[in-house]
């Protein structure tokens, strides 16, 4: 029977599989070494996820959490007021139970969601295009789209909305063809499901929401839709409101964190000031997500989430999405208007909770990623289906240049940007940290390891890496370290102490006597990151 049901998808989905096939090839590679360090929220999912999959507890103790809070797992009964959405948790926690602690396994189940989303706008295009082959182009031009790469290939849940957000489009999209109204309830259903996906979710799911029931009034749907949809997309929450009447400081902490729990009175001159500012700051990040030169020249500054070397999107995805945009817009139909409609949703979340956010971070709105590409495949229809052949030519000319511009892209990618990301990543290195304790651990006992205080995530990442190396013991004779009041006297010779490199306290110990210097660790471009001491016999 399964071998029936894989050569069914093989002969009436020849394509789309050869995509996920070349695609998962690129997309699985090397995932233990680019990226080429560990981020810290990818060691805190990491760290969280794998006491989940041991303990079926979180890190603060609590049996199977619907949403995590943040903490240092260096210091005893440490939270901060920062809570994550579960799903990337869960999902990590299940690559924890099958494989062992490694940046492979814990980066595995994005890269998974990756490929899904690839199959997902596959599933949509062939209910929004007559002909299959702009179904496949759909997916072709999410699976070459850099920001999707990049993104997918660390732990992190920015990519975590986009499945729901493509589920919903679907089953939208088949209650239009076929009017069946458990379509509606398994697309409301994808939207609640959704805002356990990443925080701005909770925006977007909502939005998602709104934009189908304006569609179902538009098409005079029956009330039987609305209470549908509604029901469905409110379903999910039957999980949230007993968890938050245990938990309310979740809620409170984390719309305080965006800054929309409200603020003291305010002078009214001030306040009109200051509503003006923010509108302008909204208006201007909101177009910077549709900035040309953002999406597909630079792809935005920071080095987490492009290589500076091509935009979000590769180039000739501008021509096809100019095009598809006036298809749709043109058409006036629902079946159009929705994806579109989408699209220009998509970065508002980011916009209205973060006008002081950066620019460049697609990451955030990374919903946008799929919608363009179904947007793109229209245009290319519209392109291909004109009666001058210059056009067409020059069509089949820009679609022949992504695959050439892609492997340009993966080849950057996978070499010198690597190297041009590690400091943003981990700015200290801590993988050649642990390596070097490691390795003089294993010639002489090192009775204790003291992080500094001030070293950038230093907790997580240090717990990851003693996981990774199946290292309990080194990480109970971990502490972190501060300066301030600390007798150094005390420390047992063997011990090793780690700074960043131009700490002042190294200088002080050195002078002082008692201590020299054991090793000092260099960033992947060859300047020095951190320094270890050594507590003298």
């Amino acid at each position: 029977m399964q071998n029936e049901t894989v050569a069914r998808l093989l002969r009436r989905h020849p394509a789309i599989l050869g995509v996920l096939a070349i695609s998962s090839g690129i997309y699985l590679s090397g995932l233990d070494r680019a990226p080429i360090f560990v981020g810290g929220d990818e060691a805190h999912f990491a760290s969280h996820a794998q006491s989940l999959a041991t303990t079926g507890r979180d890190l603060n103790g609590t049996p199977f959490p619907l949403f995590f809070q943040m903490t240092d797992p260096l210091v005893p009964n440490s939270s901060s007021l920062i809570w994550y959405q579960p799903l990337l948790f869960y999902l990590m926690a299940a690559s924890f139970a099958v494989f062992p602690v490694s940046e492979w396994s814990m980066r595995l189940p994005t890269t998974l969601v990756a490929l899904l989303n690839i199959a997902l706008v596959y599933a949509v295009g062939c209910r929004l295009f007559a002909r299959r082959r702009y179904a496949v182009l759909a997916a072709v031009i999410l699976a070459l789209t850099p920001a999707h790469v990049i993104i997918s290939r660390q732990a992190l849940d920015y990519i975590c909305p986009i499945p729901f957000a493509l589920g919903w489009l679907y089953f939208l999209l088949v209650y239009r063809d076929t009017r069946r109204i458990r379509s509606l309830v398994a697309g409301g259903l994808c939207l609640g499901l959704g805002l356990f996906s990443y925080i701005a979710a909770w925006a977007l799911m909502p939005m998602f929401l709104g934009i189908t029931l304006i569609s179902l009034a538009v098409a005079r749907a029956s009330p039987k839709s609305f209470v549908a949809v509604l029901g469905g997309f409110a379903a999910p929450l039957v999980l949230f409101i007993p968890w938050l009447s245990l938990h309310p400081e979740m809620l409170w902490q984390t719309l305080g964190r965006y800054g929309l729990t409200g603020a003291g009175p305010v002078a009214p001159s001030a306040a009109t000031v200051h509503e003006a500012t923010t509108l302008a700051e909204q208006v201007t990040l909101y177009w910077q997500y549709f900035n040309p030169s953002f999406l597909f020249f630079a792809g935005g500054s920071n080095p987490t989430q492009s290589t500076a070397r091509v935009g979000v999107f590769l180039l000739p995805v501008a021509v096809f999405l100019g095009s598809g945009l006036w298809r749709l817009l043109h058409q006036h139909t629902t079946k159009g208007l929705v994806p579109v409609a989408a699209l220009f949703a998509a970065p508002l979340p980011i916009v209205l909770a973060l006008a002081q956010a950066p620019e460049s971070s697609i990451a955030r709105a990374l919903v946008l990623l799929p919608l363009v590409a179904l947007v793109a495949a229209h245009g290319i229809e519209l392109l291909l289906e004109q009666r001058s052949w210059i056009l067409r030519a020059g069509t089949v000319a820009l679609l022949l240049a992504v695959p050439v511009q892609f492997a340009m892209f993966v080849n950057n990618y996978f070499t010198e940007y690597q190297l041009r990301a590690g400091p943003r990543l981990d700015p200290i290195n801590t993988r050649d940290v642990a390596a070097f304790v490691l390795a003089r651990d294993a010639a002489a006992h090192v009775p204790a390891v003291y992080l500094r205080d001030d070293l950038d995530d230093r907790s997580v990442r240090w717990k990851f890496l003693m996981l990774k190396h199946g290292r309990p013991d080194l990480w109970q004779r971990t502490t972190a370290l501060n300066p301030e009041g600390f007798d150094f006297s005390t420390v047992a010779p063997g011990s090793l102490l780690v700074f960043y490199t131009a700490d002042p306290t190294i200088d002080r110990l050195l002078a002082a006597g008692g201590y020299s210097r054991a090793a000092t660790i260099a960033a992947p471009s060859g300047e020095a990151a951190t320094a270890i001491l050594q507590r003298d016999p």
